[in-house]
């Protein structure tokens, strides 16, 4: 099973507090889909919600993982609960 110390390992700088606070991230993890077996990295991010006057709002993001576990493409929905994000966990 792939643990988040691999892709960070994989990847470091994109893991670096610049990142993370740059972008709003609050947390990491790595889940693996139900159906696919495949791994996905998950991210609780306010990614700038606040910018332009916008309430600061907690979501959760999803990217496929490469075999060499770096960043695959972006999962296009945004999970506005962590609930969400689990349940679309199960159905891939």
């Amino acid at each position: 099973m792939i643990t988040l110390q691999d892709v960070i390992e994989a990847q470091p700088k994109w893991f670096s507090a610049e990142n993370k606070r740059f972008f709003g991230d609050v947390s990491y993890f790595v889940r693996q889909g139900k159906f696919s077996k495949k791994p996905f990295f998950c991210q609780s991010t306010y990614m700038w919600s606040d910018m332009f006057g916008g309430k600061k709002t907690l979501v959760y993001r999803v990217h496929h993982l490469k075999d060499d576990l770096t960043m695959g493409e972006l999962v296009e929905e945004i999970f506005k609960t962590k609930q969400a994000l689990e349940t679309w966990l199960e159905e891939n």
